[in-house]
């Protein structure tokens, strides 16, 4: 489908989702911090558009996810603040999850 559209400039964001560009913007202690960019578009000189911009010599880094992954990220997150903070389970009374467009539609 890539290919395709490569030749034609279609939307590729549904067969790219799961594969974002990334760079990391912070760090948590040791973790890195990733904004994730993904490929909407491939141009006519074959540049690819994304949703974000990326400055040139910036460092980037192909990502890798799947649906499970990102169904999986919210209840990680809620453990990771469970097991690394003061807080107890009764005490969260919701959550705010939000998914990116690229993730929305892998979702």
């Amino acid at each position: 489908m890539v290919s395709a559209a490569l030749t034609k400039g279609e939307n590729i964001l549904r067969v790219t989702n799961h594969f974002p560009l990334a760079r990391v913007t912070h760090r948590l202690g040791r973790v890195p911090l990733y904004l994730l960019s993904h490929p909407e578009r491939i141009l006519p000189d074959a540049s690819i558009a994304l949703f974000t911009d990326i400055r040139t010599n910036e460092h980037v880094s192909l990502m890798i996810g799947n649906r499970a992954s990102l169904v999986q990220r919210p209840v990680r997150v809620i453990q990771s603040i469970l097991e690394n903070n003061d807080y107890k389970l009764e005490q969260i009374q919701g959550a705010l999850i939000v998914f990116c467009a690229g993730s929305m539609l892998a979702v």
